[in-house]
This record gives C-alpha cells, structure tokens and sequence, in this order.
C-alpha cells in the first residue's frame, strides 16, 4: 500500500483554471482511484487526486432547450513521478487523455413539493426583511452613540465597542452582554436622577420655610438682608439641581433609545433563529426520476523512455523516447432516484501495462576537467522501463457506481456523498488475467458557493488476487489504494434541480 502526496501536483491547478467554463451548473459525485465514475451529471469541476497523482477538469452541459441532451467531456493527466502534468513531456512516464461525451435524459422528472419550496421562500424573504431592520437600527444606533450627552454617560472605550459590534452584527450573547451594561447604567442614572430630585425638594422646603419667615419678620434691617441672602443662596442651589435634573433625565432619554434598540436587534436575532429552525424542519417531499443513456469515447497519449539495452553511446540511441496512443469507447446509462443515483457502463480499450512497472533508475555523469583547479562532475537521472517490458493490449471493462446524497443542511449546502462502486476488467492478448476491484469513497459537497470541496476513497483491487505471483511477497493489505481527493467546483450543486 502507498499513500504519498506530493505538493507538485499542485502545480497543474495554474493552466487548468484556464478552462474554467462558469456557466456549468453541477458537479461528479464520486471517482475510483483512477479518477473515473460512470456516473455522469452537469458539471464544471478541477479534480485533484493527491495520493493517486491524477489531475482532471471536466465540462458536461445540457445544451438543448428542454435540457434533454447531455454533452461535453474530460481532460485528465497523470504521472508516475508526482506531477501530473497534460501538456509537458515528463522524464518517466506521463499519460494524458481526452474524452467527449453526448447522452440523452429519458424519464420523468418531478419538482420539489411546491409547499416545501415556498415556505423556503417566504422564510428568506421574512430573513431578508429582518436583515433590513436590523441595518436600519445599526444606523439609529450610530446616531445616538455621536450624540454629545450621551457620550459623557459613557466612557469612550464602552462607547466605540458598542458601535464597532453593533456594525459588525456581533452575536446575540454580545448584544445582550451590552444590553445589561446599558440596563445597569441607566439605573444608576435613574438613582441620581432620584438622589437630584430628593435634594431640589429640600432646597424648595427651605425655601418655603424663609419665605413665610420673611413675610411674617418684624426683625432689624440686617436680619432682613440675611434672608434674602439665604434664600438666593437656596435659589442658585435649586437651579443647580434642576440644570443637573435635565442632563440626567436626556441622558437617561438617551441611553433608553440606545437600550431599545439594542433590545430589537436581540428581538430580531431570536426570530432570525425562529426562522432557521423552520426552515430546517421543512421536509423536501420531492420525486425525481430520470434515466441518461450516453456515449463517451477518448483518446489515450502516454510517453516514456525504453531502456534498448544496445550499448549505445548516445543517450537518445541508448535510452529513446517512446509514445503509445490508446483509445476507449463506453457506453453506459445513469439512472436517479431523488438522492440516489446508479451509473453502469461497459469500455473497451486498447491501452498498456506502464501504470503496472517499475521504472529502472539510471545516473548520467558528465566529468568536466576543463576547470582549474578540479574536476567539475554533473549527474542526471534518467528513468526507463526495459524494452521487453511494455505491453499493449485490449482490455474490456464492466463498471458499476452508485451514489447515495445525505443532505447535512436544509439548505442544500452541504451533502455528503457515499460513492461504493466496483470494476470488472478482461483482458484479452495479456499477461494480465481478469481482476474485479471495488471501492467507496465519501465526499463532501459545498457547490451551492462554489468552495473548495473534497473528499476519500478506499479501493480493494484485483479483489481474489487473479494476478498474485508465487515469487511475489504479497499480502491482501498491499492491494489496498487510498486516494485523497481536492475539488474545485466553479458553480452550483442544486438538490432540487440536478437536471434541468
């Protein structure tokens, strides 16, 4: 068994975004460690098998008017060196094919149940007018925190972390965190508030008191100015206190509004939550059947360099580049049940048996005695596969996959596909005898934002070990692959509307 990733494989993300066709609407649900599925959707996806170093786009579309007909096709690469690269020659062994497609939809295609989708669309529209209202008092807030007075109620680090989480639409505990702040700060404004009150009734009873004084005092002229004195002394007091009165009362005014409205975002944050769990509850009642029957055919490119074993001096005479040219032709059907598909197909091939060898290593030195001092020695690394080794041959395949869609959201977001799928391959004019392999593979599906999607797969080959060698210190274990699978799909993966 071997699991390697290698970071150059990455490098073929750069030319192949050049392809990108934004308008496809969908993706592949699964592949085998070869890359290929015989399941076949609407789709616009790069494809990157990191353990299996294969890369691959694909670009199927319905292109008819009733979106009864299927083309399109797949450009994929692969590499024994760790880079799987479609336009360059590589030093080892570099494949690369190029498939097209048609297919025809036959069947019955049902929408989803019309109540289920328009009570979706009634709750975003719902969500959407609460956005609004929740913008609307974000900007109210802004106002109220600019405000003067109210800004001398609070400290400016209490003031600007209000605005900054009111405009970052901060969660609802935040909100409520500063809600209780708020509710805290104006009581204690309204105790003042109180306290003021207390002490301007106090300089009015004192007042009322020196008044009635006044008007009954029979006293010295001194004794009268002292009064008066008095009582303006109570005057200034009390309008003291009534100035303060004021400020604290539109301070109160003021941080009320700030409190509502922060209490309203709250309210709102509640129906929003109300609302996702509604429309998690709603249930998708649909029916959708449709059977495609396609045709795909494609052609195969590999290069290599043969070890002719000759003696050569020159190293192109000695090690000379080889080129193989395939073909594939299948023809399958696809069938859809609501989440479930099944794809079946049958493939003949006229391919080889390089993805089968080892390549034999050999070091190239070139010694440079020109320099003074030393010797200035350069290496290079040459691998080729023996002359006697590469085999063609004709080989028929049976394949099976099927695909089970579990929606984690409601949403249609996130789905999570369960690919098992198996192979029976015979071969005809080989060394090879028949092998029947099988697999699943679990990948997530995010198309709805067109993220960067991915996924596993586990493959048991030649599964009764058809072409074990006695000399060969095999165990079950080492015909396990594994792949690691990175995707890139440039639109939409829609439950509801595989096909249109």
């Amino acid at each position: 068994m071997r699991l390697k990733l290698y970071p150059n494989t990455l490098l073929i993300l750069g030319v192949m975004l050049n392809f990108v066709l934004p308008q496809a609407n969908g993706q592949t649900l699964g592949q085998d460690a070869e890359g290929f599925s015989s399941l076949v959707l609407p789709a616009s996806v790069l494809n990157l098998d990191l353990a299996n170093e294969i890369a691959s786009f694909s670009y199927y579309e319905t292109l008819s008017t009733n979106g009864n007909w299927l083309f399109g096709g797949e450009l994929k690469g692969k590499s024994e060196n760790g880079i799987s690269n479609l336009f360059k020659e590589s030093e080892l062994a570099a494949s690369a094919s190029i498939s097209s497609l048609v297919g025809h939809y036959f069947g019955e295609q049902k929408k989803p149940d019309r109540d289920a989708t328009n009570k979706r669309n009634s709750i975003k529209q719902l969500k959407a007018a609460l956005e609004t209202r929740e913008s609307d008092i974000v900007w109210e807030i802004d106002a109220l925190l600019k405000n003067g007075q109210e800004i001398s109620s609070m400290t400016f680090v209490e003031n600007r972390k209000i605005y900054l989480d009111v405009h970052a639409r901060e969660t609802k505990q935040k909100m409520e965190n500063h809600l209780n702040s708020l509710i805290d700060k104006r009581k204690s404004l309204e105790n003042q508030l109180k306290a003021k009150e207390e002490e301007k009734a106090g300089f009015e009873k004192e007042q009322k008191e020196l008044g009635n004084k006044k008007n009954n005092f029979n006293g010295g002229e001194d004794e009268l100015q002292k009064i008066n004195a008095e009582l303006a002394t109570l005057q200034e007091k009390k309008d003291k206190a009534i100035q303060e009165i004021r400020l604290i009362g539109s301070k109160i005014v003021n941080l009320s509004s700030i409190t509502n409205r922060i209490s309203q975002i709250i309210d709102i944050k509640n129906e929003t939550d109300t609302l996702d769990n509604q429309e998690n509850d709603i249930k998708d009642d649909f029916s959708y059947y449709s059977s495609l029957v396609f045709l795909r055919l494609s052609a195969d490119g590999a290069t290599y360099r043969e070890d002719a074993a000759n003696g050569a001096e020159i190293l192109d005479d000695r090690f000379p580049r080889k080129t193989f040219n395939g073909f594939r032709a299948e023809a399958g059907v696809n069938h859809n049940i609501g989440n479930f598909y099944l794809g079946i197909s049958l493939a003949g091939n006229y391919t080889n048996n390089l993805s089968e060898l080892d390549a034999t290593s050999f070091t190239l030195i070139v010694d440079d005695n020109t320099t003074d001092p030393g010797l200035l020695r350069t290496t290079r690394s040459i691998e080729a596969f023996g002359a006697d080794e590469v085999d063609t041959f004709q080989r028929y395949d049976v394949n099976l996959d099927a695909a089970f869609l579990i929606p984690i959201r409601s949403s249609k977001e996130l789905s999570l596909s369960i690919n098992p799928y198996g192979r029976y391959f015979h071969y005809v004019n080989s060394e090879f005898k028949d092998r029947l392999d099988f697999g699943v593979g679990i990948f997530a599906l995010n198309a709805a934002k067109g993220q960067l999607l991915g996924g596993a797969l586990i493959q048991y080959n030649d599964v009764f070990g058809a072409n074990d060698k006695p000399e060969d210190d095999f165990s079950s274990f080492d015909r396990v692959s594994f792949g690691l699978v990175v995707r890139f799909a440039f639109s939409g993966f829609d439950l509801e509307n595989t096909k249109k």
